[in-house]
Protein backbone atom coordinates (compact mmCIF):
# COMPACT_ATOMS: atom_id res chain seq x y z
CA UNK A 1 0.00 0.00 0.00
CA UNK A 2 1.28 3.45 -0.80
CA UNK A 3 0.38 6.48 1.28
CA UNK A 4 0.94 10.15 0.58
CA UNK A 5 -0.47 11.58 3.79
CA UNK A 6 1.51 12.30 6.96
CA UNK A 7 -0.46 9.97 9.25
CA UNK A 8 -1.85 6.46 8.70
CA UNK A 9 -4.13 4.75 11.24
CA UNK A 10 -4.09 0.97 11.72
CA UNK A 11 -6.86 -1.04 13.38
CA UNK A 12 -9.56 -3.66 13.13
CA UNK A 13 -12.55 -1.50 12.13
CA UNK A 14 -13.69 0.78 9.33
CA UNK A 15 -12.32 4.30 9.60
CA UNK A 16 -8.69 3.14 9.76
CA UNK A 17 -6.40 3.54 6.74
CA UNK A 18 -5.14 -0.03 7.17
CA UNK A 19 -7.76 -2.51 8.38
CA UNK A 20 -6.46 -5.75 9.92
CA UNK A 21 -9.61 -7.82 10.54
CA UNK A 22 -8.57 -10.12 13.39
CA UNK A 23 -9.69 -10.25 17.02
CA UNK A 24 -6.18 -9.67 18.37
CA UNK A 25 -6.00 -6.27 16.63
CA UNK A 26 -7.58 -3.39 18.56
CA UNK A 27 -10.24 -1.19 16.96
CA UNK A 28 -7.73 1.66 16.91
CA UNK A 29 -4.41 -0.14 17.35
CA UNK A 30 -1.54 2.04 16.11
CA UNK A 31 -0.62 4.90 13.83
CA UNK A 32 2.28 5.63 11.53
CA UNK A 33 3.40 9.26 11.45
CA UNK A 34 5.75 10.83 8.91
CA UNK A 35 7.54 13.65 10.72
CA UNK A 36 10.71 15.44 9.65
CA UNK A 37 11.30 12.77 6.99
CA UNK A 38 11.12 9.94 9.54
CA UNK A 39 8.45 7.29 9.90
CA UNK A 40 7.31 6.77 13.49
CA UNK A 41 5.03 4.00 14.85
CA UNK A 42 2.86 4.83 17.85
CA UNK A 43 0.85 2.25 19.79
CA UNK A 44 -2.60 3.61 20.68
CA UNK A 45 -2.87 1.75 24.00
CA UNK A 46 -3.85 -1.44 22.19
CA UNK A 47 -4.80 -4.51 24.19
CA UNK A 48 -2.15 -6.82 22.70
CA UNK A 49 0.52 -4.22 22.00
CA UNK A 50 2.59 -3.28 18.98
CA UNK A 51 5.99 -4.88 18.40
CA UNK A 52 8.97 -3.78 16.34
CA UNK A 53 11.39 -6.58 15.47
CA UNK A 54 9.87 -8.72 18.24
CA UNK A 55 10.07 -6.08 21.00
CA UNK A 56 6.96 -4.49 22.48
CA UNK A 57 7.02 -0.73 22.12
CA UNK A 58 6.06 1.50 25.04
CA UNK A 59 6.80 4.82 23.35
CA UNK A 60 6.89 6.08 19.74
CA UNK A 61 9.63 4.33 17.69
CA UNK A 62 11.31 5.47 14.47
CA UNK A 63 10.89 2.76 11.83
CA UNK A 64 13.71 2.04 9.41
CA UNK A 65 13.63 0.00 6.24
CA UNK A 66 13.92 -3.66 7.13
CA UNK A 67 12.14 -3.32 10.49
CA UNK A 68 9.15 -5.61 10.99
CA UNK A 69 6.13 -4.24 12.81
CA UNK A 70 3.93 -6.88 14.46
CA UNK A 71 0.29 -6.02 15.03
CA UNK A 72 -1.75 -9.01 16.13
CA UNK A 73 -1.05 -11.85 13.68
CA UNK A 74 0.11 -9.40 10.99
CA UNK A 75 3.60 -8.30 10.04
CA UNK A 76 3.99 -4.92 8.36
CA UNK A 77 7.14 -4.14 6.41
CA UNK A 78 8.15 -0.65 5.38
CA UNK A 79 9.97 0.05 2.13
CA UNK A 80 11.01 3.22 0.36
CA UNK A 81 13.12 4.48 3.28
CA UNK A 82 16.83 5.21 3.18
CA UNK A 83 19.39 3.66 5.55
CA UNK A 84 18.71 6.34 8.20
CA UNK A 85 14.96 5.77 8.24
CA UNK A 86 14.29 8.88 6.19
CA UNK A 87 11.61 8.95 3.53
CA UNK A 88 14.13 9.80 0.84
CA UNK A 89 16.86 12.39 1.14
CA UNK A 90 15.39 15.85 0.91
CA UNK A 91 11.90 14.42 0.67
CA UNK A 92 9.21 16.98 -0.05
CA UNK A 93 6.67 17.69 2.69
CA UNK A 94 3.78 15.21 2.84
CA UNK A 95 1.06 15.86 0.30
CA UNK A 96 -2.68 15.62 0.84
CA UNK A 97 -4.26 12.32 -0.22
CA UNK A 98 -4.49 11.89 -3.97
CA UNK A 99 -7.35 10.16 -5.73
CA UNK A 100 -5.05 8.05 -7.88
CA UNK A 101 -1.66 7.75 -9.48
CA UNK A 102 1.70 6.86 -8.05
CA UNK A 103 3.07 8.28 -4.80
CA UNK A 104 5.81 10.88 -5.01
CA UNK A 105 9.37 9.55 -5.42
CA UNK A 106 10.83 8.52 -2.06
CA UNK A 107 7.44 8.20 -0.35
CA UNK A 108 7.40 5.30 2.12
CA UNK A 109 5.40 2.21 1.20
CA UNK A 110 3.70 0.06 3.81
CA UNK A 111 2.85 -3.53 3.04
CA UNK A 112 2.16 -6.90 4.57
CA UNK A 113 4.85 -9.41 5.41
CA UNK A 114 6.58 -11.52 2.76
CA UNK A 115 3.65 -13.89 2.26
CA UNK A 116 1.20 -11.03 1.69
CA UNK A 117 -0.91 -11.53 4.79
CA UNK A 118 -0.98 -12.70 8.37
CA UNK A 119 2.22 -14.13 9.64
CA UNK A 120 3.45 -15.96 12.71
CA UNK A 121 4.17 -14.40 16.08
CA UNK A 122 7.25 -12.26 16.69
CA UNK A 123 10.58 -14.03 17.23
CA UNK A 124 11.12 -15.11 20.81
CA UNK A 125 7.57 -16.31 21.25
CA UNK A 126 4.18 -14.74 20.98
CA UNK A 127 3.16 -11.75 23.07
CA UNK A 128 0.89 -12.39 26.06
CA UNK A 129 -2.65 -13.39 25.16
CA UNK A 130 -1.74 -15.21 21.94
CA UNK A 131 -2.39 -18.83 21.12
CA UNK A 132 -4.63 -21.38 22.77
CA UNK A 133 -6.04 -20.71 26.23
CA UNK A 134 -4.28 -22.50 29.07
CA UNK A 135 -5.49 -26.01 29.83
CA UNK A 136 -7.85 -26.25 32.74
CA UNK A 137 -7.61 -29.12 35.22
CA UNK A 138 -10.60 -31.40 35.34
CA UNK A 139 -12.56 -30.93 38.57
CA UNK A 140 -12.12 -33.79 41.07
CA UNK A 141 -14.65 -36.60 40.59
Amino acid sequence: MDFTKPEVHIGRVQGNDIILPKGNVSKRHARLVLKDGRLIIVDLKSTNGTYVDGRKITAPVVIKEGNKVYIGDFVISVTGMDAHGDAGAGAPPPMPPMSGGAPPPGAPTVGPGPMGGPSGPPPGGPPPGFGAPPALNDPPA
